[in-house]
């Protein structure tokens, strides 16, 4: 094999493992948000039969936008990644 080819093999072995790393990464951030999205709906619960303070329904709310904001983040480096890999494989 020759050193260019060692180079492509390398390269594209790296850009699958960051592929499936950053979908890993989304399916955390899909399960966090899933779980952020159940404790504010329990937490808005609470508020309405006033069991919970304004400020414990502001905070899960805050947690919530976190949770939706680092999907994003994880979706963008999925397709990122995605985007490197069928480059590395000439299929862009």
């Amino acid at each position: 094999m020759t050193e260019t080819s060692s180079q492509v093999v390398l390269d594209v072995s790296n850009k699958f493992r960051k592929l499936r790393e950053a979908r890993a990464s989304l399916n955390v951030a899909q399960l966090a948000q899933a779980a952020e999205k159940q404790k504010l709906q329990v937490v808005l619960e609470q508020y309405k039969q006033k069991a919970t303070l304004l400020s414990n329904l502001q905070t899960e709310q805050a947690n919530m936008a976190q949770a939706a904001a680092q999907y994003q983040q994880s979706l963008s480096n999925f397709w990122n990644a995605r985007a490197d890999f069928e480059k590395a494989m000439g299929t862009d």
